[in-house]
Formats: structure tokens, sequence, C-alpha cells
């Protein structure tokens, strides 16, 4: 951020913003090697402003993440065969 005295630089600052989101409790739903599902959980953020490598500021808050998101075919995690029907690993799970 550069430092203006009547229009004029006179100076040079250095700020920085970090903002850190801690996710936790999120659920990702696999099924034969696919992303199905992924059901949301809770959400810490921290945000610091540092002024010149020093902190001036930090904030942390927490909040619940609403809702979660459903493929109909699914993600593919990897390339793999799929099992023949109802066989063990064709079986839902949990």
């Amino acid at each position: 951020m550069k430092v203006l005295v009547d229009g004029e630089p006179v100076g040079t600052l250095v700020v920085t913003i970090e903002v850190v989101f801690d996710l936790q409790g999120i659920v990702v739903v696999v099924r034969r090697g696919r992303i199905v599902a992924v059901r949301a959980g809770h959400c810490t953020a921290t945000a610091t402003l540092a002024v010149e490598q020093i902190t001036v500021a930090s904030r942390q808050g927490q909040f619940d993440l609403p809702g979660g998101v459903r493929w109909r075919r699914g993600m593919q995690l990897r390339p793999c065969p799929l099992p023949p029907p109802g066989s063990p690993a064709d079986r839902p799970t949990g």
C-alpha cells in the first residue's frame, strides 16, 4: 500500500490479510469409487490483519454450514472396475 501526503507518495506499507477456514464435521459419501454426496458440518474462520508483519487485528467466528450436495452419477475418485450386481461391494453401507 502506498502512503500519500498531499497526493505525493512518501512511502510504502506492506499490509497482509490472512483468512483461514477450518472445516469440521464434513461427511463425504462414497459408493463404488464415486463421491455421491457431501454433507455439511461447521466452520471456524479466523481473519488476521498485519501491517509490516505486526498483527494489528484478529477475529474468529464459528458458523454451521447449510445443507449439502448430491450428485446423481457421482464423481469418480479413480478408475476402478465396478463389482458385479449383488456382490457385497455393491450393497449400500451405513
